[in-house]
């Protein structure tokens, strides 16, 4: 059983991903707001975080990948569902590494294919 992080500022939203999660056998916790993700990660250990980049308070969803990346050294992937539009921000947010970006809204089928594709190489 994988570890997914979902952090998501609508509760609907994230009640969806985490019940595709849990569906799929996966242990799920749920951050609405960047700092709280950030303390979520370091405590949770998470395999996989589904982030959204629109979140309220002063850390958006980018700044909790930039703070994985730079505190935790960690390769951990994520997978970004996101309301914005992808292209703007996909290229500098690609570069931060493992990182895949779905546009909302999300089809099941999609976002279960990427988590099983992300979780694949999780060791």
């Amino acid at each position: 059983m994988s570890k997914i992080l979902i952090v998501e500022d609508h509760p609907a939203i994230g009640n969806i991903e985490a019940l595709i999660c849990k569906e799929m056998g996966h242990d799920v916790e749920i951050a609405t707001q960047g700092t709280t993700a950030l303390t979520k990660y370091q405590e949770y250990h998470p395999d996989l975080v589904i982030l959204d980049l629109m979140l309220p308070g002063q850390f958006s969803g980018k700044h909790v990948l930039e703070e994985v990346r730079v505190k935790y050294e960690k390769n951990t992937p994520f997978l970004i569902i996101t309301a914005l539009s992808a292209s703007l921000q996909e290229e500098e947010i690609s570069k931060m590494g493992n990182v895949k970006i779905l546009a909302k809204p999300f089809r099941v089928q999609e976002i279960t294919a990427w988590i099983t594709h992300l979780l694949k190489n999780v060791s």
